[in-house]
């Protein structure tokens, strides 16, 4: 089992949701200090570690059996499109999530986050 922050599309309600069926919902939650978004491949989001160290992206998260996190790897299309690494959440505990490195992400436009 591990836990899985999501920031898009695979946010309850949204497009890809019904991917994390099964999957057990911890509620809402944000990254630390020093993350950002992109609009990505085909106009999905990206999560990035922001160099200058500002910056929070909110999100919700989820409690994943290996078996789902490894269909999940496949959707995201790791390691081409994203990664799966571990980052530090607002509350200081860890959390998985798809991310892209930050000189990939300064090829796309900034999303606002309001934070």
């Amino acid at each position: 089992m591990a836990r899985l922050f999501v920031y898009g599309s695979l946010q309850r309600g949204c497009s890809n949701a019904g991917l994390l069926e099964g999957a057990a919902y911890l509620g809402p939650g944000s990254t630390a200090e020093g993350h950002a978004r992109v609009v990505y491949h085909d106009g999905f989001p990206a999560l990035y570690r922001d160099q200058a160290g500002r910056g929070r992206v909110r999100g919700e998260l989820y409690v994943v059996g290996s078996a789902l996190l490894i269909e999940l790897d496949a959707f995201e299309d790791v390691p081409d499109l994203y990664q799966r690494e571990e980052i530090e959440l607002d509350d200081g505990s860890m959390a998985h999530a798809y991310v892209v490195t930050a000189e990939v992400a300064s090829q796309f436009a900034a999303v606002d986050d309001g934070s």
